[in-house]
């Protein structure tokens, strides 16, 4: 699944990040140094399948996950969340996807006295 328009919409509002490699987790929400806050880390989630095969003469109806490790200082982050979902809410991936992308759930996975690191996932449907 080709995320570009994620990327661009998300561009504007900070740099987008791709993880290359499983490797590349550790870096995320652990290591990355506050003068190079915020940071946003984009990774695939995941899929389900949705409903019975064969949907409108197509394979089957799917939820495509993807994450946002989203990074920035304790008194940013809920601003930063706010603009992402904003921008991520009813986009429209392609021309295979039936729903616009949704927010589904959000955890922090690391935070300390200056900093708060969240895991956001989105996910939209489509014909698979």
């Amino acid at each position: 699944m080709n995320f570009d328009l994620v990327v661009a919409a998300l561009q504007t509002i900070v740099e987008i990040k791709t993880l290359e490699h499983a490797t590349d987790m550790d870096y995320v929400g652990f290591s990355v140094e506050n003068s190079k806050l915020p940071a946003v880390f984009y990774h695939p989630a995941g899929e389900r399948a949705l409903g019975r095969a064969n949907v409108r003469g197509h394979e089957q109806e799917t939820a495509v996950s993807f994450a946002l490790r989203v990074g920035a200082k304790n008194d940013q982050i809920d601003a930063l969340r706010k603009k992402i979902k904003t921008a991520l809410t009813g986009l429209i991936i392609n021309d295979s996807v039936i729903s616009g992308v949704e927010f589904t759930e959000g955890q922090v996975v690391d935070v300390n006295k200056s900093t708060i690191y969240w895991r956001d996932i989105y996910t939209f449907k489509t014909i698979a």
